[in-house]
């Protein structure tokens, strides 16, 4: 008998059925350290023993005591193999379809979230809906300052920029005819009848939002040409 052959044969017939060392020695009462020798050619399994071990790794006891395998097992041997094989190259287009499903249906998700200021003097009614992780919408009114010794003074002409990331997101005003205020208008008046409705998608990651303030800057241009600059912090918070 050939201990190098039997031992290999053992530890691939082993591997095949998804036994371990220990699993394999429990099954015919000897212990891993037996099954390793075994497999390394060190030594041979007991005669009485055959039998049992062959039946549990599938073979018969001349092919575990000759230490290979007869033609129909090699057969069989190559057609698990084939059957694994096209058995992988399906799952994996299969598994990639999925990771893409689940890709396509989160970007498609729609989240809104309330905009929340972080100044204590002043109040912000808006909100901004993610229609998937990158682009955004704004809705922003209701626009207040308590204690604010400018809100009397007469603008004839004002803009807004968003920010964020130090990045301008939108900005409305200034150098447009039909943008210019048609009367001139105090600060608090202006305040009262503040709206942002910007239902355009603007490019804006929703992982980076939730951590980082949306900056809101509006500039007055008074009636006597002084410019009055009010910025806002908005953090996003649940809706």
């Amino acid at each position: 008998m050939d201990q190098i052959k039997i031992g290999k044969l053992i530890s691939k017939m082993r591997r095949m059925k998804g036994l371990t060392q220990r699993e394999l020695g429990d099954k015919v009462g000897v212990g891993y350290r037996a099954v390793s020798k075994w497999e390394t050619g060190m030594t041979s399994p007991d005669i009485s023993i055959i039998n049992e071990l062959s039946q549990i790794l599938g073979i018969s006891s001349d092919e575990l005591l000759n230490g290979e395998l007869n033609e129909s097992n090699k057969n069989n041997e190559h057609n698990q193999r084939k059957t694994k094989s096209k058995l992988f190259l399906i799952l994996i287009p299969l598994f990639i379809l999925i990771i893409l499903i689940l890709f396509k249906i989160n970007n498609n998700k729609t989240y809104t979230y309330k905009l929340k200021p972080s100044c204590i003097d002043c109040s912000v009614s808006g909100s901004i809906t993610f229609k998937n992780n990158n682009l955004a919408t704004i809705l922003i009114n209701e626009l207040r300052f308590s204690g604010d010794d400018q809100k009397n003074f007469i603008i004839k002409d004002y803009q807004y920029e968003i920010y964020f990331n130090d990045s301008l997101l939108l900005g409305y005003g200034y150098g447009n005819d039909d943008q210019t205020l048609s009367k001139h208008i105090s600060i608090a008046n202006f305040y009262k009848n503040f709206n942002i409705s910007f239902d355009k998608s603007i490019k804006i990651n929703r992982s980076a939002a939730l951590k980082k303030p949306i900056i809101l800057k509006i500039i007055f241009l008074t009636e006597d040409e002084r410019e009055i600059t009010k910025e806002i912090e908005l953090h996003i918070g649940k809706k």
